[in-house]
C-alpha cells in the first residue's frame, strides 16, 4: 500500500482492515464478530445487543450508552480545557485518597465532567486535501474487506465531510 505517513508505511499499517481481518479468517466466519463504527455510532444499544448474541450471553441487559468515555476534539478555549483537567485531577486525588471509585460523589462528578467535555470540546474539520490523499491511500484496502464482513463499504469512500464530523465523538 502506498503510505500516507511516509515511507516506513508503520503507522498507515495498522489502518489496513483487510490485512487484520484476513488473519482471522482461519477460525471462520461464525467465529470472528466484526461490527461498523457506523453502527455503534447510529445504533450503540442494537449494537451491544449483536454483541453479546454473538457472544452467547444474556442480550436483555441493556448498557449505558448515555455517557461517553474520552471523547474526541479540542478544547474550545484554555478555560475550557483548564475546567476539564482540573475536575479529571480532583475525581483522581479523592478516589486515591479518601473515596472509593463507586462513591456517589466520584460518579456524580464523573458524569458531570463527561457531559462538560462532550459540550466543550470541538472537532475541527479534516483539510479536504488530506481527506482525499487519505482516501485515495485507502481506497484499495476499504474495498476487500466488503467480502469478508458481507457489507456495502462504498460510503467509507464518499469525499464528504459527513463521516468525519461524527467520528470519534
Amino acid at each position: 500500500m502506498r503510505s500516507c505517513y511516509g515511507d516506513s508505511g508503520v503507522r498507515g499499517a495498522r489502518g489496513l482492515y483487510f490485512e487484520q481481518l484476513e488473519r482471522y479468517r482461519v477460525f471462520g466466519r461464525e467465529r470472528v464478530g466484526v461490527w461498523l463504527y457506523e453502527d455503534l455510532r447510529d445504533d450503540p444499544t442494537g449494537v451491544a445487543q449483536s454483541v453479546f448474541r454473538f457472544l452467547r450471553v444474556d442480550d436483555a441487559f441493556t448498557p449505558d450508552t448515555f455517557s461517553k468515555y474520552n471523547p474526541a476534539g479540542l478544547p474550545q478555549s484554555e478555560a475550557a480545557n483548564a475546567m476539564i483537567r482540573t475536575m479529571g485531577t480532583a475525581v483522581g486525588v479523592a478516589r486515591r485518597t479518601f473515596l472509593p471509585p463507586t462513591s456517589k460523589v466520584v460518579v456524580f462528578v464523573n458524569r458531570v465532567r463527561q457531559a462538560l467535555q462532550s459540550r466543550l470540546l470541538v472537532k475541527p474539520p479534516i483539510d479536504p486535501k488530506i481527506r482525499r490523499e487519505l482516501l485515495e491511500g485507502y481506497k484499495e484496502d476499504i474495498l476487500k474487506p466488503q467480502e469478508l464482513v458481507g457489507r456495502d463499504l462504498s460510503l467509507w469512500l464518499k469525499d464528504d465531510d459527513r463521516k468525519n464530523v461524527s467520528a470519534g465523538g
